[in-house]
Parts: structure tokens; C-alpha cells; sequence
């Protein structure tokens, strides 16, 4: 039997002396892959696996990979459920180093896989470090992941481990579910396709990035300075230029890894717009909201306390006030904005925001002079009030002092 016929990846044990006892063997295995202090605690690993002995509540699972032979955990991944049921997310998968080669992570991935999917999901998500070959070979190229997002500096500068004295930019990994398992067979790039620099990637066009061979002999100097050229071409790209990481492949002639990335499909591009539209619209009008209800308020206390208020508490509040109101014309005037821009689209018009005409640039031009307007009035009847407490003032003032003479 091979290496990797003898491993059964299975759930971790649901009697509470043996998983304490597999919990510890998989904070063993963090230590022995150099995760050092990121490794996760035996307690959050019995907590993620806490469905198994009661049913009140479920928060992901664990699996380990078992040597048939010895009943020894040679790997382990923990997966947790998101607040989207159709969404799991992987927060770590590790194998023991002298077990890594052999088809161990792979298979622990597509239980991973299996399970996720039995539970309802669709889509399992995740981060790792892309300048890791290895890791990226696994998660894009046999499982089918797709790099979506990068983030810049996720978890702060590392001081131990194979990232060390590095950014910890990560690429979040979307893998579908659904779609069939089906390894890529090994891909080789041409060095001509590779770019180094963001103003060599020609848009619409797949491109390669060379990594650097982490772990192998590669000094922390060469490494940093690879990151400082070439991650701003990774981040622009994806979260910019509509491009995703596709899988890992080496070129023509030697071992130089690159990471290819291809345009995003227009139904992939468009969908991810959309949701991000929709976010934006409904934070808008979470915070339009929230001003109307603090205009509300403030247009309360003025009313309530005019009478006993300085003149400089009023010009406060006043301006206030003012400032509120102006930021919620302004917002609705965005929503009704976008709301006509999109029928506009439909209908093939871009003048006048779907009237064809310049109607809209006028009527804007009347609300921006109605603006104006109200703001001259408001100082107006500011500068009267204040005209009236000064005078109001100095007939007291002459009051005192003819009572005084007297």
C-alpha cells in the first residue's frame, strides 16, 4: 500500500477523553509545520468541534488524517460556518511535514469538500499566503479555488515562521463547491507572458507573476524585495483591473513557479459589481437614517431651548442643523440619482440621466440655487436674532443704569 492508501481522513472523535488527546496531536502538528505562536489552542479546536456531543448549537467541524497503520494524526483542518449557511470558511489545514508529498492535504481538502457540501454549502472560503508554491498548487491548481481578493497586510508583520519579517498579505480563496473536482494537469508558461511591473499587464489578457521559492534556500532579503516589486501588480489586478488567480504552473525549460491570472468571466465580474453596488446603496441609506433622526433632534433641542441658549450656543446648533440637512438633500439627491441613471441605461439615453434632454442638468441647477438661497436666509434670520439679543441687552443695560441714578 502507498502512503497516502493508508490514510483515512475522518471526524474528529466525538468521546471527550479522545478528542482532548487528537485536539493536542493537532496543535502538535501546528508546531511542527513552524506556525509557532499562530497556533491555534487545543480548547478553540473542541469548541469548533462542540456539535458533535449536543445539538443546542453547531459551529463548524474538525477533520484529521489517521495513519491506518499506528492510528497516529498526521494532518488536520478545521472549518467553521459563516452567517451565510451557503458559505463555510477553512481556517487551517496542515500535514506533517514528513507526510506533505504525498496526497495528504489533497485529501483531506475534498472531505473537506464532501462535507461542507453535505451541510448545504456551496462556496468554501479562505486565505493563504501566495508566495507559498506549494500551497497555491493545492488550493488553485487540483482543487479549483480562484484567488478573489487581496488583502494587504492581514494579520501584521510576522516574526517567526516561513514569513517572517514580511507583510502578511494574503489572497482570499473562493472555491466552488458545486463545480467537479478535476485536478489541472501540470501547465507550463512561456517567461514572454510573465510581467513584472503593472504597466506590462494588457487588459483583457491572462498574464503570469514569477514567485519566489519559499523554503528553498530563498534568503528573507530576496524575498522582501520581490514583495516591495511585484504585490502591487497583484493587488491592482484582482481587486482593481477584474482579474482572479487561476492556478500555479512553471515554465518552459526550468522550475520557476508563476501564478496565473486570467480576466474574470463578465457573469463572475458583473455579480461581484452588483454586490458591491447593493452594499453601497444600502449603507447610504442606513446613514441618510441615522442624519434625518439626528436632524430631528437637534431641530428639537433648538426649539425647546432657543429661549435660554447664548448667541453662540445658537449659531452652533444652527449651523449644525444646517450641515445635517445640507448632507441629507445631498443623499437623496445621489439615490434619486442612480435610480434614474439605471432606468436612463435601459433605456439608451446618457443625457439628462434617461430624459434625453438637459432637463436634469437644469433642474440640479435649481435645487444647487434653492441651496444657496436657503442658506442666505438662515444667516439672515441669524444675524437678526443676534441684532435683537444686542439690542435686547442694551435697553437692559440702560434700565439698570437709570435706576441706579435715580
Amino acid at each position: 500500500m502507498t502512503v497516502i492508501e493508508r490514510i483515512m481522513v475522518r471526524s474528529i472523535s466525538d468521546d471527550p477523553q479522545k478528542t482532548l488527546k487528537e485536539c493536542e496531536q493537532c496543535v502538535g502538528i501546528q508546531e511542527e509545520v513552524g506556525w509557532g505562536g499562530e497556533a491555534v489552542s487545543s480548547h478553540i479546536l473542541r469548541a469548533d468541534s462542540i456539535g458533535l456531543v449536543t445539538d443546542i448549537v453547531d459551529l463548524g467541524y474538525v477533520l484529521v488524517a489517521e495513519q491506518a497503520s499506528s492510528g497516529e494524526i498526521v494532518g488536520f483542518a478545521r472549518v467553521t460556518y459563516t452567517s451565510d449557511p451557503k458559505k463555510h470558511w477553512l481556517h487551517e489545514v496542515a500535514v506533517l511535514p514528513h507526510f506533505q508529498g504525498y496526497g495528504v492535504g489533497y485529501k483531506i481538502m475534498m472531505e473537506v469538500r464532501s462535507r461542507s457540501r453535505a451541510g448545504g454549502a456551496s462556496h468554501l472560503f479562505f486565505t493563504y499566503d501566495f508566495m507559498d508554491v506549494r500551497n497555491g498548487n493545492l488550493y488553485l491548481t487540483k482543487c479549483g479555488g480562484r484567488g478573489v481578493r487581496v488583502f494587504y497586510n492581514l494579520y501584521g508583520l510576522k516574526a517567526e515562521g516561513s514569513s517572517r519579517n514580511r507583510l502578511s498579505h494574503r489572497l482570499l480563496v473562493r472555491w466552488d463547491l458545486l463545480a467537479q473536482a478535476v485536478p489541472l494537469q501540470s501547465k507550463t508558461v512561456r517567461e514572454a507572458d510573465s510581467v513584472k511591473f503593472l504597466d506590462e499587464v494588457r487588459q483583457g489578457r491572462s498574464f503570469a507573476l514569477e514567485l519566489p521559492a519559499v523554503g528553498s534556500g530563498d534568503n528573507e532579503g530576496r524575498l522582501l524585495e520581490w514583495q516591495e516589486a511585484t504585490f502591487p501588480v497583484l493587488y491592482e489586478s484582482i481587486n482593481s483591473m477584474g482579474y482572479e488567480a487561476a492556478y500555479v504552473a512553471r515554465s518552459t525549460g526550468n522550475e520557476t513557479a508563476y501564478l496565473v491570472l486570467v480576466p474574470r468571466s463578465n457573469e463572475d465580474a458583473s455579480h461581484s459589481w452588483q454586490t458591491h453596488k447593493e452594499m453601497h446603496m444600502d449603507e447610504l441609506k442606513e446613514l441618510l437614517d441615522r442624519l434625518r433622526e439626528k436632524l430631528q433632534y437637534t431641530r428639537r433641542l433648538i426649539q425647546e431651548y432657543d429661549h435660554a441658549m447664548d448667541f453662540a450656543s445658537h449659531c452652533t446648533m444652527q449651523g449644525l442643523a444646517e450641515g445635517i440637512e445640507f448632507a441629507v438633500e445631498e443623499i437623496e439627491e445621489f439615490l434619486e440619482g442612480k435610480g434614474q441613471g439605471s432606468r436612463g441605461k435601459g433605456q439608451g439615453t446618457t443625457k439628462g440621466k434617461g430624459t434625453g434632454t438637459g432637463k436634469g442638468r437644469d433642474k440640479n441647477k435649481g435645487k444647487v440655487k434653492a441651496k444657496a438661497v436657503k442658506r442666505t436666509k438662515v444667516k439672515r434670520e441669524v444675524k437678526g436674532k443676534k441684532q435683537t439679543k444686542e439690542k435686547s441687552k442694551v435697553k437692559a443695560e440702560i434700565g439698570v443704569k437709570g435706576k441706579r441714578r435715580r
